[in-house]
């Protein structure tokens, strides 16, 4: 793992201005909470992580109109790919849903395919799904937790 190179800049740090981190999560919204609770086991391991908003967890975009989610979706991927862009790895809190195992959605594939193009070390905390988009998610070689966090703890601290 290599760390953040500082001098990294693209329109979307330039708009958010994030912090540099250790990890940025990803994942699903419907499991707020566990990423909540992952986010509380790096924090309390000394990492400083990055997540997605947490206010998209009670967003229904079905109930908004195309022009909206232009704005307000769009806003919540440009502002965590700013923070994939500082962090030193990304970790893809991969959980049950929709019926598969570790599932990985369209969102968190393209900010782990981001992570990819930034370089980043990527982790999945579960095995990589059964699921449309398998290939790419194996192609991207990220690192299987099995639910050991800890492990990501060591490698990044190894690297400091």
């Amino acid at each position: 793992m290599k760390n953040v190179d500082k001098r990294i800049t693209n329109r979307f740090v330039a708009e958010f201005k994030p912090e540099f981190t250790d990890v940025a999560i990803c994942g699903s919204m419907t499991h707020k909470e566990q990423i909540e609770q992952i986010i509380a086991e790096l924090e309390s391991a000394g990492l400083a992580v990055s997540a997605p908003a947490m206010s998209e967890a009670v967003a229904d975009w079905s109930a908004y109109s195309d022009v909206e989610i232009i704005d307000r979706k769009g806003y919540f991927v440009r502002r965590h790919f700013a923070n994939i862009a500082l962090a030193r790895a990304v970790l893809v809190c991969n959980f049950a849903k929709r019926g598969t195992d570790n599932y990985i959605g369209t969102n968190s594939l393209m900010e782990m395919t981001a992570g990819f193009v930034y370089g980043k070390p990527l982790y999945l905390l579960n095995p990589v799904p059964e699921q449309n988009g398998r290939e790419e998610i194996l192609a991207m070689q990220p690192t299987i937790l099995s639910g050991n966090v800890a492990q990501l703890v060591k490698e990044i601290e190894a690297d400091t």
